[in-house]
């Protein structure tokens, strides 16, 4: 599932280069009558994050080799970039990350990023220097919503819509899990753990307001600290 729906960010990002005659200061560089276009990509692709990375990167690699081959004065380039630090995705590091990709003029759209909170430190970016960024799985409204606050993230061009992505959110998700948990498991009192990340929290959020919509009972809601190993106080 992870690579189909990075093949179509990896798809959809390709479409959008080759529709669009210039994007932001970026240039692709030409040689021999074939122009490379780089597409950069930022993931979190070491340690504990490495299941999540590397089977999305491997949908983009799938879908720039199936590009390659149709032919055309194209010929498009991954420059790959991890934002996991000692195993954790870091918003800092793939802030960090983006600049990094920005300074290459040869790359004129990106793949990124996977984690929510790493998106809103690396939109900004991208809606300042006016680059194309699509996501294959950030779900937090914020990144996109105005009545979730995603003018915070593109301050720099806040009528420029730079950013993407292929999977719904969580003001989406969540009440369609509660929706079901209510209607179909016929559940009237849950109790909720999110791991207080940015996607886990915002899912749950979204789960409690339309479960207690529906007439349901949420009998308490906690946070798991990040790292958290004994759950025997909670349960």
């Amino acid at each position: 599932m992870r690579r189909a729906i990075a093949l179509l960010s990896a798809l959809a990002v390709l479409g959008l280069v080759l529709m669009t005659p210039g994007t932001g200061g970026m240039h692709p560089v030409s040689a021999a009558g074939m122009t490379t276009v780089k597409i950069g990509v930022d993931l979190p692709m070491s340690g504990g994050e490495a299941p999540n990375g590397a089977p999305t990167n491997n949908g983009i690699l799938l879908a720039i080799e199936d590009a390659n081959k149709g032919g055309g004065p194209y010929q498009f380039e991954e420059v790959l970039k991890d934002d996991a630090v000692n195993g954790v995705h870091d918003p800092a590091q793939g802030a960090k990350n983006i600049q990094e990709l920005l300074a290459d003029p040869a790359v004129v759209a990106m793949v990124a990023s996977f984690n929510s909170n790493v998106g809103k430190a690396t939109i900004p970016i991208t809606n300042a220097a006016g680059v194309v960024q699509i996501s294959p799985s950030q779900t937090n409204p914020g990144l996109t919503k105005p009545e979730f606050g995603a003018l915070d993230v593109r301050k720099a061009h806040p009528d420029a819509i730079n950013y993407f992505r292929v999977c719904p959110t969580d003001d989406l998700q969540g009440p369609v899990a509660a929706d079901y948990a209510f209607k179909d498991l016929k559940a009237r009192k849950v109790a909720i753990l999110d791991d207080q990340e940015t996607y886990g929290k915002g899912i749950a959020d979204e789960f409690e307001k339309e479960f207690k919509r529906l007439g349901g009972t949420v009998v308490s809601h906690d946070g798991i600290p990040k790292g958290t190993q004994d759950f025997h106080a909670i349960l």
